[in-house]
């Protein structure tokens, strides 16, 4: 029973391991600078700090209006750490 049951457990090991590997792998496309440029016309993605290449700030989405913009309240809150990395910037679409 024990020599069937170690090459089992070493051969679980070896595919759960590879598995993992390939899974970290895994990479969301990078922001380019055309999608930058053209975020304007994109209401799904909010690419940089004011949604647009012009930094306009604004929204296309209309689900908060000027009708039920008052029942809005927190949601959550956390700390950020202060620190100054930056990130490399991602999209959701896969």
């Amino acid at each position: 029973m024990k020599k069937i049951t170690l090459p089992v457990i070493a051969l679980a090991s070896i595919a759960l391991t590879g598995w993992f590997a390939s899974a970290q792998q895994t990479r969301k496309p990078v922001v380019t600078a055309d999608a930058l440029i053209n975020a304007a016309g994109n209401g799904a993605e909010w690419l940089s700090y004011g949604h647009d290449y012009a930094e306009t700030h604004f929204s296309p989405l209309a689900e908060i209006n000027a009708k039920n913009v008052k029942r809005l309240s927190l949601a959550w809150s956390g700390e950020t750490t202060g620190s100054s990395d930056s990130a490399e910037l991602r999209d959701n679409s896969t």
